[in-house]
């Protein structure tokens, strides 16, 4: 059996909690029995049974149950098939997909704007006030090729 570091397993198991915490708060307090989540008024079935004689909330509910698990099966399905279709490739054809920015799951934000820059050497947030100035400077060295 491998030794694993304390420090590797405090930041899982951190990590975990960070992830799964909000979730569990949540089921636990949907036995709450009082009006409002802020305060504790003991363990009740209340809200489950009003879950059910509501149509319109059951509907609801329903519905994004359905959303969640389409778009879980569907996103599973997707990858599930990208892995087989990467395994079937060539190395270094794998190589290539893997340097992908598109397959990286790193933050899509990040990425946006740095593209931007790479390609048009102006970032979008100071694109305007980039223009002015060098449309100034042109003018400056032929004042008559503007007119």
């Amino acid at each position: 059996m491998k030794h694993r570091s304390a420090g590797l397993q405090a930041v899982s198991f951190l990590t975990m909690l960070f992830l799964y915490g909000p979730i569990i708060v949540l089921v636990l307090y949907s036995f709450n029995a009082a009006h409002l989540s802020m305060t504790w008024r003991g363990a009740s079935l209340k809200w489950y049974v009003a879950l059910l004689h509501d149509e319109a909330l059951f509907a609801a509910t329903a519905n994004s149950l359905l959303i969640a698990l389409v778009s879980t099966n569907g996103a599973t399905g997707l990858g599930g098939l990208l892995a087989l279709g990467m395994e079937r490739m060539s190395p270094r054809r794998q190589q290539t997909l893997k340097g992908s920015p598109e397959l990286r799951p790193e933050n899509p934000e990040g990425r946006t704007p740095e593209a931007q820059i790479l390609q048009t050497g102006t970032d979008r947030r100071t694109a305007p006030d980039t223009r002015r100035k060098t449309l100034r400077k042109n003018e400056m060295k032929n004042p008559n090729s503007g007119k």
